[in-house]
């Protein structure tokens, strides 16, 4: 039987919160994700986990031993993780993205490293990891445009700047040189993946919005939504350095003027990773 450390951590967020809602904003998953894989875990195992009521959930006597062990398998993957990350070929650290960022941020942070000892390893991880593979231990470092995950703490702002809207060529705001965001409001958007949670919401602009964002299309990573929208299925807000590192032809890159500014930030998994640690202690005046 092959169960996946996803499901567990669902679980036990939902034995937590005694609530699939409440566990799926802790995790900034899409409620409707956290059911199914609950729901699917409990299949595989045999038995009911939870007893469903109106309002919440409680464990079953079952479920009770199932949590209590799967705390401490998580726990002890976590740290035979960090401990294998430490006894590993020294200086390999691993920087999670997901989108291109460029701006030459990538170079400031590892100019602290000595080369001979370090090498870096960049990966693009697509949206529907929020935490650019930090909590599943895959990266040691992530550059994330807030709001964060649960389960990451962001060091530092590394940059702040507008978010912008990209539009097809034949949009009717193509030729505009700034937008307010209620010109855009009732456009279909490109969305990020429903597990992005939060982080969807953000680039969607759920907070200004008075009726739910009607969504054309999901697309997991830039380049998809980019062709998405060249290809006229919807619009979608970016941050604005963003316009330029992806630049097409038949899109246009657009500032919003009254959108707050997007921020991206330094991050690490709220469980240090070995290597993260040892990056931290190298460049201590820059993780303030």
């Amino acid at each position: 039987m092959d169960i996946h450390l996803r499901d567990l951590r669902y679980a036990v967020a939902v034995a937590d919160e005694l609530n699939v809602t409440a566990a799926a904003q802790r995790l900034y998953i899409a409620q409707p994700t956290v059911s199914k894989q609950v729901r699917a875990l409990e299949r595989q195992v045999g038995f009911e986990i939870f007893v469903r009521r109106p309002g919440g959930v409680s464990l079953t006597p079952a479920g009770e031993v199932l949590i209590a062990r799967a705390r401490i398998l998580l726990a002890d993957w976590s740290d035979g993780l960090r401990a294998a990350q430490a006894a590993a070929a020294p200086g390999v650290l691993r920087i999670g993205l997901q989108t291109a960022v460029g701006r030459g941020v990538v170079a400031e942070l590892t100019e602290v490293l000595d080369p001979e000892r370090w090498q870096i390893s960049v990966r693009l991880v697509p949206w529907t990891d929020p935490t650019a593979g930090l909590v599943d231990g895959a990266t040691d470092l992530g550059l994330l445009w807030e709001p964060v995950p649960d389960g990451v703490t962001t060091l530092r702002v590394l940059r702040e700047e507008p978010r912008s809207v990209i539009v097809g060529a034949n949009h009717r705001l193509a030729d505009r040189v700034a937008v307010d965001f209620a010109e855009i409001a009732d456009d279909p958007v490109i969305a990020l993946p429903a597990t992005a949670g939060v982080v969807r919401d953000y680039w969607l602009a759920a907070d200004r919005r008075s009726v739910a964002a009607r969504i054309a299309a999901e697309a997991e990573n830039a380049d998809e939504t980019f062709e998405a929208v060249n290809a006229g299925l919807g619009i979608a807000i970016i941050a604005q350095g963003n316009g330029e590192l992806y630049r097409r032809s038949e899109v246009a890159a657009i500032p919003i003027r009254d959108l707050e500014p997007a921020r991206l930030v330094l991050c690490t998994a709220t469980r240090v990773s070995g290597n993260a640690e040892a990056y931290l202690a190298a460049s201590p005046g820059r993780v303030t």
